[in-house]
């Protein structure tokens, strides 16, 4: 029997895992291996990811059309032959990748025999997906491979504002049907198993070496072992330039026994409770994305977020 693959796609700060989480806490008796790529030299979306009901496969960071795709074909192999059960795959991708590199993955003869890409599923921004249009050529290609587009964020937007959007997805892909969210909320049963993978025609593959200019996007990662004061960290969150576009992590603040999920996209900041600490050591794991700003300012404020300030690396 053929094992299902969605393909979870979306750009930056779109909503992909806070979908994924839903889905695997959803009521559908699937057991879900689950495939996590993300940008940069930490990987986030691993940690983000809650309540797995399947194995996670952390792959590596890099470009997407060339080196996770080869570790993407891998991982699939290695999970046909590893004795585990599954039932469905999903694969969550960066949101600075292409998902018809990856959808594409799956239909080699190897794999074929094994899998059925079931859908390409795209999250999309509502409330800032005209920006990330005008800025990256990326969003756009996402929303064009896309079986299915999610529209997320709906309660951050005008009606207005919601047809506007609508038929500018239509003029990038009349095809996708189109399903409507707020933080993510969609039943599992319009998103799995639905048998609604299209092939996207190309004239010639999207191969280029350039890969829509990721050099463009600055990726600033963060792995440290100590705690942070709360005080300090909202304020460096606050004051974060307006080139920092995206950034996400999981954060230890000293005297909370959770850890602290935060987001920012766009302008927006989210900070949320995550799971007990526990017996775990404490840490933070964080990225930020943008162009136009200071690395080395940025890290250093963060550093200086500690409750005993480290010095800068």
């Amino acid at each position: 029997m053929k094992r299902p693959v969605t393909v979870l796609s979306g750009f930056l700060g779109s909503g992909k895992t806070t979908l994924l989480n839903r889905m695997l806490k959803a009521d559908h008796g699937l057991r879900i291996a689950v495939m996590i790529n993300d940008f940069g030299d930490v990987n986030i979306d691993k940690d983000l990811v809650v309540g797995q009901s399947g194995d996670v496969v952390e792959l590596t960071g890099g470009c997407l059309c060339c080196t996770i795709r080869e570790d993407l074909l891998g991982s699939a192999r290695s999970l046909l032959t590893s004795g585990r059960e599954f039932d469905y795959v999903i694969v969550e991708t960066s949101g600075l990748a292409e998902p018809l590199a990856v959808a594409q993955t799956f239909l080699v003869p190897e794999l074929e025999q094994s899998y059925r890409l079931d859908a390409v599923v795209t999250m999309v921004d509502s409330a800032n997906i005209e920006t990330c249009l005008e800025r990256n050529e990326t969003a756009a290609e996402q929303i064009r491979c896309a079986d299915l587009l999610v529209m997320n964020k709906l309660d951050l937007i005008t009606p207005d504002d919601v047809d506007r959007i609508k038929a500018r997805l239509a003029d990038i892909n009349a095809n996708a049907r189109v399903l409507p969210s707020i933080n993510g909320d969609v039943p599992a049963a319009l998103l799995l198993d639905v048998d609604a993978h299209k092939p996207v025609p190309l004239a010639e593959p999207r191969h280029h070496h350039n890969h829509v200019d990721h050099g463009a996007v600055l990726s600033v990662s963060v792995a440290v072992d100590f705690e942070l004061d709360y005080d300090r960290f909202d304020r460096f969150l606050q004051g974060l330039p307006d080139g920092v576009f995206r950034a996400k992590g999981s954060v230890a603040i000293h005297g909370l026994g959770r850890r602290v999920i935060f987001h920012r996209v766009g302008a927006r900041n989210v900070l949320d409770q995550g799971t007990p600490w526990g017996d775990q050591s404490r840490s933070c794991r964080a990225v930020f994305l943008g162009q136009d700003f200071d690395r080395d300012w940025l890290l250093a404020q963060f550093h200086d977020c500690a409750v005993q300030p480290r010095p800068t690396v």
